[in-house]
């Protein structure tokens, strides 16, 4: 975090940092998927605006990083 992002933003950009790096170590195909013709970036992880929820517990996290997996998966093989 540079001091200037909040934490959300610093998590995001990260993550979608390390994954698009190493999905191009993979040379992973599905990196396509998130490509962009936007001036600012050749890939888009997240989702423009997603419904933000504050996580209260621990459980509450450890469900929410369990499920997002489990939904790209759904979601690829529609």
């Amino acid at each position: 975090m540079n001091g200037k992002e909040y934490p959300k933003n610093s998590f995001e950009k990260f993550t979608a940092k390390t994954l698009v790096n190493k999905m191009k170590q993979m040379k992973d195909p599905l990196l396509q998927n998130y490509a962009v013709t936007a001036s600012d970036r050749q890939y888009n992880v997240w989702q423009r605006d997603p419904l933000a929820v504050q996580l209260t517990s621990r459980a509450m996290a450890s469900q929410k990083l369990e499920y997002m997996p489990a939904r790209q998966v759904i979601q690829a093989g529609t």
